[in-house]
């Protein structure tokens, strides 16, 4: 949601418009609400306490000042979920902490209280995430991420030093309280760049090839990679 500094209220109701004129039972999920504007978080507020919305539309293009048309689009069987890191220090230094005083926390991390006041009564709590789940998400996105180098390349791999690939990007970054945007860049890059590295050393750029060891270096042992058929032709 901190995408939407800067921008209008209207834009943000327009795009959920459109998405529930293609289909009236969307689900939203709004990531990290605290980080976009007050006025933002707040004209989510008209959009669930009213079972229709006003879509206003140009019709000469762009012209702001020109004449519109106006849709209405039902909102009732739209769902709205929102995932907040606000009044996390609160939660993870205290462990039994008063409503009111947690409610006060989030308020003053940016959760708007009028937005908070609606929906605090149905609220789940997901407590920070252990070393052993970040490892695990960290071997979903590297496997992805292998399968789709296969796909593009039309290439098998077979991987070798996963345990101590996956060590070195837990040690690196796993923090109870931080996302997985580090691994994923990590990931991406020591494999794109290690491909692009070992295409570009090939005697043969023009020719079908066999990759004998794709070596990806990282924080920690080398992770290899060892392609499973023929190479494919540049």
């Amino acid at each position: 949601m901190g995408d939407y500094g800067g921008k209008t209220a209207e834009s943000l109701l327009k795009e959920i418009g459109g998405a529930l004129r293609k289909n009236a039972f969307t689900v939203f999920l709004f990531d990290e609400v605290e980080k976009a504007p007050r006025y933002i978080q707040e004209a989510l507020l008209s959009v669930m306490d009213s079972d229709t919305m006003t879509l206003a539309e140009s019709l000469n293009g762009s012209q702001a000042d020109g004449p519109k048309s106006f849709t209405k689009i039902k909102t009732i069987n739209a769902s709205m979920f929102f995932a907040t890191n606000a009044g996390q220090d609160k939660i993870l230094t205290h462990s039994n902490i008063d409503p009111l005083e947690l409610r006060n926390a989030m308020v003053a991390d940016g959760f708007s209280e009028f937005l908070l006041d609606r929906c605090r009564d149905i609220h789940v709590f997901f407590p920070p995430k252990t070393r052993e789940e970040f490892r695990a998400v960290a071997q979903v996105t590297m496997r992805a991420r292998i399968k789709s180098l296969e796909e593009q390349k039309n290439m098998r791999f077979s991987i070798s030093n996963e345990d101590e690939f996956l060590s070195s990007l837990t040690d690196k970054y796993f923090n109870p309280r931080s996302g997985f945007r580090g691994v994923l860049t990590e990931v991406d890059n020591v494999i794109s760049l290690s491909l692009a590295n070992k295409i570009a050393a090939s005697s043969k750029p023009q020719c079908s090839f066999l990759f004998d060891s794709l070596v990806l270096e990282s924080v920690a042992p080398k992770f290899n990679i060892m392609p499973r058929g023929v190479g494919f032709h540049n």
